[in-house]
């Protein structure tokens, strides 16, 4: 009777508890299969009830298309438009005023001067109403000239429809680059153009040269929150050796104008041919999909890169007002993986957990002290979450043949036991760098815990020719150089090798690196 009440247990366990599920809803195909994605966002054109999904697509001939999708993966709508080859489509988004939608489309053009004989470029802004397809509105905004690596270029981060005080205003983030001496020199920065649509006009309100990297806007605050984006690079002797500094700052700013910037953090770092020093990357907000902004605050995530393969995550909460630093949380890693979508989860009935996906992994971060709740290995790698308006959220992957797109939702409530959840979130960060090699390379790992460790070479055919570590070694990260040698020092051809990282009689990875001579 024992007995039979553990396995029940067991079982009741495995069953209330088991790993995060996803089962296919639906799919939805592109129109041609060589369109390029460019947004996805769920919307209620229909005025139904019934959330449709829009996507916006780049091609050519077709310079741009919005397509509606429903939730059967049938197309409903398709908006187009043929543009010439100087043209090159940015963005587009649809927004509702005094009960009509509207669909702006940014793209940028050039034209040719005769006179200093080179091209001016522009950003065009577009207004048409989405049920007849007809142009309301348009604007133009001139960036300046560009030709033989001189001059100025630019190219849509986002644009963003936001109602405030019966007013709807546009905001459009923009990348502008400045090249210099045949793109021997580059200096990029973003910057936020706001324009308001009222009496079927569109004007440009005000223009700020910060914050135009990203945009997040969060219901019931007062403010929009923003991302900006800053790097220069210089080049000598032709592209061989080279130096770059890039900043990123979190800001905030009123919906009202002037757009009068608060910065938040500012994160800097800079690169050459040999070094990294705290280079940031993937900067991204994980609170995605946030129905609790109010009570838990902005989670906000970025990389600082140390070397090719070394790097520290970083994860912080702000307080709701942005005053303040809740909790940070710093991890270093070896090897590349991004996070790449995020969102709001709830988990075990409570409301205060984030959901993010990193290669191919998922993750659970509490968002009340940063710890980690949860980790498996993901069986879906998602592109897109997006929330209905009914709250069910949908993981959206891109299909196999890349004709289309697969809407995942998940299976039942997420719900996790502590017991369950006792696996060894443990990534061993096996890497070796640079790879391919010649004639050394560098193999990098980490283990938990003190352990009893060995790393053996093997060719293409699976035969050893090389025990490169076996010992016992502590906890934390670890390195050991690969001369390109076999057990008896003498040099190995170029090749395919195999390595494998054993950890106390365990295979725990296997990677493959190349020797070229």
């Amino acid at each position: 009777m024992k007995y039979l009440l553990i396995i029940i247990i067991s079982l009741l366990t495995i069953y209330l508890f088991g790993q995060i599920e996803f089962e296919l809803d639906f799919s939805f195909d592109k129109i041609e299969s060589n369109d390029i994605l460019v947004d996805l966002w769920f919307d209620d054109l229909n005025s139904d009830g019934i959330s449709e999904i829009l996507a916006t697509f780049r091609n050519y001939p077709i310079s741009w298309m919005l397509v509606q999708y429903d939730q059967n993966g049938s197309i409903l709508t398709v908006r187009n438009e043929d543009l010439p080859e100087e043209y090159n489509f940015g963005k587009g988004t649809i927004f509702n005023m005094d009960g009509t939608n509207y669909l702006a489309v940014a793209y940028g053009y050039k034209t040719w001067d005769t006179y200093p004989y080179t091209w001016i470029n522009y950003l065009h802004l577009k207004i048409y109403d989405w049920g007849t397809f007809t142009l309301v509105d348009s604007t133009s905004y001139e960036f300046g000239y560009y030709g033989e690596g001189n001059g100025t270029t630019f190219y849509t981060e986002f644009i963003e429809p936001v109602e405030f005080q019966n007013e709807q205003f546009l905001y459009l983030g923009l990348q502008r680059t400045e090249h210099y001496d045949g793109d021997e020199q580059t200096y990029a920065n973003t910057e936020l153009h706001k324009y308001s649509f009222n009496n079927s006009t569109l004007t440009l309100v005000e223009e700020n040269d910060l914050s135009g990297y990203s945009i997040k806007e969060i219901e019931n605050f007062s403010n929009l929150i923003s991302i900006d984006y800053y790097k220069s690079h210089v080049s000598y002797g032709g592209g061989i050796s080279f130096s770059e500094n890039v900043s990123y700052s979190l800001n905030t700013f009123p919906f009202y104008s002037p757009i009068n910037i608060t910065e938040v953090l500012q994160i800097d770092g800079s690169r050459n041919e040999i070094s990294w020093t705290h280079y940031p990357s993937n900067i991204c907000f994980l609170n995605n999909n946030d129905n609790n902004y109010n009570d838990y605050g902005l989670m906000f995530y970025y990389k600082s890169r140390y070397s090719s393969y070394v790097y520290t995550v970083n994860f912080l909460n702000f307080a709701p007002d942005l005053s303040d630093t809740l909790w940070t949380n710093s991890e270093t890693h070896i090897g590349f993986d991004n996070i790449s979508v995020s969102t709001c989860v709830t988990v075990n009935n409570e409301d205060h957990y984030v959901m993010y996906f990193r290669e191919n992994n998922l993750e659970i971060r509490n968002r009340i002290n940063g710890d980690i709740l949860y980790h498996q290995n993901s069986t879906i790698n998602p592109i897109s979450i997006l929330r209905k308006l009914n709250g069910d959220l949908v993981f959206i992957t891109e299909k196999e043949d890349e004709t289309g797109y697969n809407v995942y939702t998940l299976v039942g409530d997420i719900q996790v036991s502590a017991d369950y959840n006792q696996i060894e979130i443990y990534n061993n960060d096996l890497i070796n760098y640079p790879n391919p090699f010649n004639p050394s390379t560098i193999i990098s790992f980490s283990i938990p815990e003190e352990s009893s460790v060995e790393i053996n070479i093997f060719n293409i055919k699976g035969q050893k020719i090389k025990s490169l570590v076996q010992e016992s070694l502590n906890s934390g990260y670890h390195s050991v150089i690969w001369n390109g040698d076999d057990d008896f020092g003498k040099s190995i051809c170029s090749g395919i090798y195999i390595y494998k990282l054993n950890v106390n009689g365990k295979i725990e990875a296997v990677k493959k690196c190349l020797l070229l001579k």
